[in-house]
């Protein structure tokens, strides 16, 4: 916590934060997580059946079966 209050009271994290927070309104990412699939804004409910839903509906069906096993073990994939 002395490195997190030092850190905090140095604004050494300022440029980077506001750099983040640019970006995210340039995206139009109003939550977190936001999450994009092929460059659209995902809005479903943020939940593996529903996101394993649209990269099916988005990549095929064969080819998310095969993206898939190939990640297996893997909490969280960026794509």
């Amino acid at each position: 916590m002395e490195r997190f209050g030092a850190d905090l009271s140095a604004h050494r994290h300022a440029e980077k934060i506001k750099k983040d927070v640019a970006g995210a309104l340039s995206s139009h990412a109003e939550t977190v997580p936001t999450l994009f699939i092929d460059g659209e804004r995902y809005r479903r409910a943020l939940n593996g059946t529903a996101i394993a839903e649209t990269l099916m509906q988005r990549i095929g069906a064969a080819n998310f079966a095969s993206a898939r096993a190939s990640v297996r073990g893997h909490s969280l994939v960026y794509i």
